[in-house]
């Protein structure tokens, strides 16, 4: 491999070779990003001939979106330049849709997707907007999300269809535990969600018996989020009515799909 440096020019778009000391992992969503034996064999033999996709960083450095694998088999390979492809002038949500669509060895696990659903929701994307940009439903995302922010590991890591991943994730975490080797042995789909709403039921006869003085502090919780909301419609619609309209209700559509929490309802914070 060529060990030859190129000055980087904003007019460059084809494939150029960056010295190895100006690349930085960028936003990676693998959950696995150590370089197995088969990549260090391939590339000691012949060269990373793959080029990393990079966007200009901040500080003069180049920051990776897709290849970081590959950059820490050169690293350990001792390789002092690579081949890349730089793109200019991208946003960390360009960069996060290129790093889903550019995937070029390994697809992506459904818990590193979701990951990546859940960055560009705190990026200020919508579900919709996320769906329709990589041409899934909206459903999709937003049951991902939902494994991501309130599924216990053990659920994370099974072998469990998606959707009935989803579905168990609004258990507690100790229902969770308990249910998660039981969908593993689910001959189908449709008996692993039969188990869920079984264990769904079991859940309400068990809840049916709890003091209302038990909900009260739950209750003030939700009514305390609830007023925050208010002033917080009252105080903002008159400097940004449609954006701050748009970021009210998505907030609320959120909170009840599972995917932002009671604290983001109440501080508005994504």
């Amino acid at each position: 491999m060529s060990e030859k440096l190129v000055m980087f020019h904003e007019e460059e778009t084809e494939n150029l070779m960056a010295p190895v000391a100006l690349l930085r992992p960028g936003i990676n969503f693998r959950q696995d990003k150590t370089p197995d034996q088969e990549m260090l064999d391939s590339i000691q033999s012949l060269g990373v001939t793959t080029p990393l996709l990079v966007r200009d960083g901040k500080d003069g450095t180049l920051r990776i979106i897709d290849g970081e694998r590959r950059y820490w088999a050169a690293k350990k390979l001792g390789i002092k330049s690579l081949s890349i492809r730089l793109c200019k002038g991208q946003t960390d949500v360009e960069a996060i849709f290129d790093s889903l669509s550019t995937q070029t060895r390994r697809p992506f696990t459904q818990i590193e997707l979701a990951n990546a659903y859940s960055k560009l929701i705190e990026l200020g994307l919508s579900s919709q907007e996320v769906s329709k940009r990589l041409g899934i439903s909206s459903r999709t995302v937003v049951e991902a999300i939902r494994v991501v922010k309130n599924a216990v590991d053990e659920l994370k890591k099974s072998k469990v269809p998606s959707r009935v991943k989803a579905r168990a994730a609004t258990l507690p975490a100790s229902e969770q535990k308990k249910i998660t080797s039981k969908l593993e042995k689910a001959k189908n789909t449709s008996e692993a969600m039969h188990l869920v709403r079984q264990a769904e039921k079991d859940l309400k006869k068990k809840t049916r018996g709890v003091k209302a003085s038990d909900t009260k502090p739950v209750i003030k919780n939700f009514r305390d989020a609830l007023d925050n909301l208010e002033r917080r419609v009252n105080r903002d619609l008159r400097a940004e009515p449609k954006s701050i309209r748009f970021r009210v209700v998505r907030d609320v559509v959120d909170y009840f799909r599972g995917i932002g929490s009671l604290e983001d309802l109440m501080t508005g914070k994504k």
